[in-house]
């Protein structure tokens, strides 16, 4: 009997800005460790921008920017399944229009003698 592979964890023990806390795992590993560098890279960026140092601010501005790039990315993938979806709809039209046109005409049935 094979045995199983390792269940990944349930949650990881990252670091965001100063503090250090665990996460759930998102997708895997890999993944969530992908995602907390990027929120790491935008805080570095808000920090950069500051003319004072607030971590309360820095973190609830990274939050924001974040939802904001989120918000955006979705009405644009809305967008881009909307466009997909008449363009799947006009191929559609124009293989009904091509296969009756290109349909080989009935023949009349023959009587039987």
């Amino acid at each position: 009997m094979k045995a199983l592979p390792p269940s990944p964890p349930a949650a990881v023990q990252i670091k965001i800005g100063n503090a250090t806390m665990r996460v759930p795992v998102c997708v895997d590993e890999e993944t969530t460790l992908e995602i907390v560098q990027r929120v790491n890279q935008r805080l570095k960026q808000v920090e950069e921008k500051a003319t004072r140092i607030d971590t309360q601010a820095f973190a609830l501005q990274t939050a924001y920017e974040l939802a904001a790039d989120l918000y955006l990315s979705e009405r644009e993938h809305e967008r881009d399944v909307r466009d997909l979806a008449k363009a799947l709809d006009k191929i559609a039209t124009q293989l009904s229009a091509l296969a009756e046109e290109f349909a080989p005409a009935e023949k009349p049935e023959r009587k039987k003698d």
